[in-house]
């Protein structure tokens, strides 16, 4: 090959590589130019504080769901749909230890024998996990989707459903399951006390009031 040929060869290449070199970084520029820049930032700001005697005893994690059925009829024709939200939340039991009036310990039996009353227990407010959230519309037409609304119905029930599953998670105070564990937990609790204090508890009795 001639000298001159590959001088013309040796300049294609360098020309082409420039262009693609230049190609390259018009790109990244463009794509710089148009990126959306995010900055995230949280604050705590601590409004009040308070303390409490509030003896946590039993915590348990479940799934609540909050449901509405919605119909109407419209010139003689039914339509309904049903919207479902549901979400898991952390439940936590406890005795209000601030209610000094109904609480009582009665030792017999050489301390072998321990009679305790105390308040009725009480929960938390439910902390929800909010990454669980889940919204369904179940039985949904096209003339449901016109007429009822549902897209206001759900914006409400996802404002709402942190009282619904606190009125829920009280409702749970009545059964006797639950009950049952947090007496087990705090006989639990005083046994191991006693027992760093050498004394054994041989009969521990647990009553609400």
């Amino acid at each position: 090959m001639k000298k001159s040929h590959v001088f013309i060869v040796a300049a294609i290449c360098l020309a082409i590589g420039a262009m693609a070199g230049i190609g390259l970084i018009a790109k990244v520029a463009a794509a710089r130019l148009f990126e959306t820049r995010v900055t995230n930032s949280f604050i705590l700001f601590v409004k009040e504080l308070r303390q409490t005697r509030q003896l946590v005893l039993l915590s348990t994690t479940d799934q609540f769901t909050y449901r509405k059925e919605l119909s109407k009829n419209l010139l003689f024709i039914d339509t309904n749909a049903t919207v479902q939200v549901s979400v898991i939340a952390d439940i936590n039991y406890y005795i209000d230890l601030d209610k000094t009036d109904k609480i009582s310990i009665r030792i017999t039996d050489s301390g072998r024998k321990i009679e305790v009353k105390v308040p009725y227990p009480e929960i938390l407010y439910p902390s929800l996990h909010t990454n669980t959230l889940k919204v369904e519309v179940l039985n949904r037409d096209f003339l449901s989707g016109l007429v009822l609304r549902i897209k206001r119905h759900v914006e409400g029930m996802k404002t709402d459903i942190s009282d619904e599953v606190d009125k829920q998670a009280r409702l749970s105070l009545g059964n006797s399951e639950i009950c049952g564990k947090i007496k087990d937990s705090l006989a639990s609790l005083l046994s191991d006390y006693l027992a760093q204090k050498r004394i054994e508890a041989k009969d521990i009795s647990i009553d609400f009031i």
